[in-house]
């Protein structure tokens, strides 16, 4: 199964994994949803660079936390589609901004929510990205100073 994901997400051909064969990684994939299906496809098709050939349990536990961060939030029945949205969400995101890697200054307070996920795109992190205009996720250097947040126990 792992090799499929990663063989999947690092050629042409969409993927075609399913949660029973998630479900069947011994390695304790949690949270997969058969609901969620169509978005881990577009997830191990949209992202190449975060899947080693084969997969590891760890970057397929990544991918089904952010399609189920992603359904919370970006794709939820009331759309946390900026700051504003995805404060008055059942996750209330704050907008605290973040530090600078460089000097430390802090950028953006009041206006952008930035949180880190548990995933990983090569040497970068992903992170929910909040402000008047967007919510998505993005990737970027480990050394900035973004938010972290307990969503689960």
């Amino acid at each position: 199964m792992l090799a499929q994901i990663g063989t999947e997400a690092n050629t042409a051909a969409l993927s075609v994994v399913t949660v029973a064969q998630i479900n069947t990684i011994v390695l304790a994939i949690t949270g997969a949803l058969a609901a969620n299906e169509a978005d881990y496809q577009a997830y191990i098709d949209a992202n190449v660079p975060v899947f080693g050939t084969p997969a590891t349990a760890a970057e397929v536990q990544a991918m089904v936390t952010e399609a189920e961060i992603t359904a919370d939030t970006i794709s939820a029945t009331t759309n946390v589609i900026d700051n504003v949205t995805g404060f008055s969400n059942f996750l209330k995101i704050p907008a605290p901004g973040f530090h600078l890697r460089t000097n430390g200054t802090l950028i953006n307070v009041n206006s952008a929510g930035i949180l880190w996920s548990r995933s990983a795109n090569g040497g970068n992190g992903r992170y929910l990205f909040t402000d008047s205009g967007e919510a998505t996720f993005y990737s970027n250097s480990r050394s900035f100073g973004f938010s972290v947040r307990c969503i689960k126990d």
